[in-house]
């Protein structure tokens, strides 16, 4: 109950098989049986991988995943290719991205859901795997969004009521993630509400709401947790029409979330980028876990097949 799945057009890449050992697997034997792939002339000396997202500002990123997409899948990946390939990494901003998927600038992407589902449904790009993200301790393979406005705000108990409303949003990604719950409650985010305020500034944001600048406003579900239990704000806010019963992988879902679950950020390949290269890749993310150094210095779980 309350889960979404977006499309998917390579749940063949899912099963995912390691053909062939590291590199610097040990042993005459393991090294025998190793046979590098030989490149053919679609392949690219250099894979760049960028972000879009909430979560990760430009150096943020590059600090937090430098060493699993630059460092660990040159070492693990690029070795088993000859002559080797390697890996880059590099962010945009949600006005950019789209520009420099035109451009061909990136291979690979780190990408919200919705980001997700506009390359797969604009480019031709395969969801390779979706990350299991740490939020507060818990381990999710499914994000939320709410609608949260002051507490006092009496005439603001369901979704509906935001019809000729104000309603502030960090990016348009994470109001365009709200789009199926104000169908579902009648509303056209286009259409029915009487503007849009944009700002990725959380303060300000908070600032509108808490002045009454706006009426209400759209965030992810875990940031809006949080920030009702710092002590500042504790009381001030709360959630508009929270679904009941969210569930993630048989669990409740942690947070309030006023929308339905989507999954969680994916990396997604572009449809220039060789199978071969897609299915190594896949399999190298694949093998780390939680306790490895590269998931502890981006701060996740660890990735799992496409949802």
């Amino acid at each position: 109950m309350g889960t979404a799945r977006l499309p998917s057009r390579v749940d063949f890449a899912c099963l995912l098989v390691v053909l062939c050992l590291p590199p610097h697997a040990g042993g005459d034997a393991a090294q025998s049986s190793w046979t590098p792939i030989n490149r053919t002339s679609t392949m690219q000396d250099i894979y760049r991988i960028h972000a879009v997202s909430r979560n990760f500002l430009p150096s943020t990123f590059l600090t937090s995943f430098g060493p699993m997409f630059e460092t660990y899948l040159t070492n693990e990946v690029g070795q088993r290719f000859h002559p080797p390939i390697s890996f880059a990494i590099g962010t945009d901003t949600v006005s950019s991205f789209f520009s420099s998927a035109d451009a061909k600038a990136f291979d690979l992407a780190l990408a919200m859901p919705f980001v997700t589902n506009c390359l797969e449904e604009e480019y031709g790009a395969l969801p390779l795997l979706t990350m299991r993200d740490l939020k507060m301790g818990h381990e999710l393979n499914r994000i939320g969004s709410v609608v949260f406005t002051r507490t006092d705000r009496f005439d603001m108990i369901n979704l509906i009521d935001l019809k000729d409303k104000v309603v502030a949003a960090p990016s348009m990604i994470i109001l365009q993630g709200m789009h199926r719950a104000f169908e579902d409650a009648g509303l056209s985010i286009f259409g029915d509400l009487r503007a849009i305020f944009l700002s990725p500034n959380q303060d300000i944001l908070l600032s509108a709401v808490l002045t009454n600048e706006v009426d209400a406003a759209c965030a992810p579900a875990d940031v809006v947790d949080e920030l009702m239990r710092v002590s500042l704000y504790r009381g001030l806010f709360k959630v508009i029409d929270p679904l009941p019963g969210l569930l993630v992988e048989g669990e409740p879902f942690p947070f309030q979330s006023t929308s339905e679950l989507l999954p969680e950020h994916a990396l997604v390949a572009m449809p220039h980028v060789d199978y071969r290269v897609r299915r190594e890749v896949a399999a190298a993310l694949q093998s780390l876990d939680r306790g490895s150094p590269e998931c502890v210095s981006a701060g996740i779980a660890g990735w799992q097949n496409a949802l």
